[in-house]
């Protein structure tokens, strides 16, 4: 925990994140540069941001640094050769025109994961036609490797992709990247601001309520509690809810990040021991590690045999239906896509892994 604290508190704020992003935009700065990759995967979002007004070249070496950024530290295997083969040039698909679901399949389908799909997640509708989500090629466009026409083809939409326990993860850039903190608190002005911006959601006046709706995103998650306590007609209650979605995909808790209830217990030595076992092995599990419509206590049984350890579930849950690929991971990704996919959690407890709910394991580990 007071590695944790120490990484929380030495992170640098968004602002300080945005100087460095804008001089390495601006000159190339290699001093800039380090800072970025120091500052880790918060760096990303602001990245996106300034990634959004680039052009040509400046897009590109964006891209570049972003790519660095999202397999940073990363120990899977499997994970280091797709990124690897992300550096590959698409130059077969000459003059086509694909939706981006189909090319972020070609993708993978080029990669490390053959046969899988990417994941739209949430807020993104997989009917992509709908979306019109499409990316064109053709002998004007310069083709590039696969991970800047993957770039290319989803900055337009306003969303962004990840690699996260051997899935191609595609959503809003908020969901995939936290924020990184703001590094102030509002003043006593601001806060009367913002119950004044709140309330003006049922003001009578038209401009009074576009300006509100305008306004009020600027203040990020301090807007989060006041916009939920909104009181007034069911007008003002739908903006509310449109303003917490809007927030929420910006702000909002990320989709599935890289924590379990495990990595904030105090364990003891024979605990400890287990949970090393999930956290240190590199073996991958084998190919048939599918499932499609299988019980979890089945999985479950089936992981503890690969794994080396003991993997136990409440008998209530016993029977829930698990449908994952999770061939070709480390233990602890394995984990990490069922649980996260399922609204499951683990801990360790009496030298055992336990998977439960999430409602369960909070319980059990408090956060």
């Amino acid at each position: 925990m007071i590695a944790l604290f120490a990484v929380l508190v030495l992170q640098p704020d968004a602002e300080t994140i945005r100087q460095h992003v804008q001089r390495y935009a601006k000159d190339k700065s290699l001093d800039a540069k380090a800072e970025i990759l120091k500052a880790g995967k918060p760096a990303i979002r602001v990245l996106y941001e300034e990634r959004a007004t680039a052009e040509g070249d400046r897009f590109d070496e964006l891209s570049d640094l972003m790519l660095t950024l999202r397999f940073k530290d990363e120990r899977n295997p499997r994970a280091i050769e797709f990124r690897d083969s992300l550096a590959r040039r698409m130059s077969y698909l000459r003059n086509r025109e694909l939706k981006v679901d189909e090319l972020a399949y070609k993708i993978l389908r080029d990669g490390v994961r053959q046969g899988e799909k990417p994941v739209f997640y949430p807020y993104i509708d997989p009917d992509v036609d709908a979306l019109g989500l499409l990316w064109k090629f053709g002998e004007e466009h310069p083709l590039g490797k696969a991970y800047l026409e993957l770039d290319r083809a989803l900055a337009p939409h306003k969303i962004d992709w990840a690699y996260r326990y051997g899935v191609l993860l595609i959503s809003t850039p908020g969901k995939l990247w936290p924020a990184a903190p703001s590094g102030r608190t509002l003043s006593a002005d601001e806060q009367a601001r913002l119950k004044k911006l709140i309330a003006d959601l049922d003001a009578p006046e038209i401009d009074a309520r576009e300006k509100a709706v305008k306004e009020i995103p600027m203040f990020g998650p301090d807007a989060v509690p006041l916009l939920k306590a909104t009181e007034g007609s069911a007008d003002a209650k739908a903006r509310a809810l449109d303003l917490l979605k809007q927030l929420d995909e910006r702000y909002g808790a990320p989709v599935w990040d890289a924590g379990c209830a495990m990595d904030r217990q105090t364990l003891s030595p024979k605990d400890q021991d287990a949970a090393d076992t999930v956290n240190g092995g590199v073996k991958l599990l084998p190919d048939n590690a599918s499932f499609d419509n299988v019980r979890l206590d089945a999985v479950a049984g089936m992981m503890s045999r690969w794994g080396g350890l003991t993997i136990e579930v409440p008998e209530l849950i016993a029977d829930l239906k698990v449908t994952i690929a999770a061939h070709g991971l480390p233990l602890r990704d394995a984990l990490m896509l069922m649980t996260k996919t399922h609204g499951l959690d683990f801990y360790v407890t009496e030298s055992k892994l336990r998977i439960d709910s999430k409602v369960n394991v909070d319980k059990a580990v408090p956060k």
